[in-house]
């Protein structure tokens, strides 16, 4: 939640997700990693109970999913090299 005044102003993941989704997409050269990603990281968030205390909710969630991203290709090597193979 952000407090704007005497106005409170929920965040939620999906006022975000088709806007990460996009860059997700053009980072990693794949729509389906981009969605495996956008669960991923709200998945996450949500268990953390994190998102209300974010200042920038949209540089948050694209760095936190570009770095979840990363991570997960590290940890497949099968998934780095299609996506290789698919122009990343």
């Amino acid at each position: 939640m952000v407090v704007l005044g005497a106005v409170a102003q929920v965040t939620r993941f999906e006022d975000y997700r088709a806007e990460l989704l996009v860059f997700l997409a053009q980072r990693f050269g794949s729509i389906a990693f981009a969605e495996r990603l956008s669960d991923e990281t709200q998945r996450r968030l949500e268990e953390a109970d994190i998102l209300p205390l974010i200042g920038n909710p949209r540089v948050y969630l694209s760095s936190y999913a570009f770095s979840l991203g990363l991570q997960l290709l590290q940890e497949d090597p099968a998934m780095s090299a299609r996506l290789q193979v698919s122009g990343l």
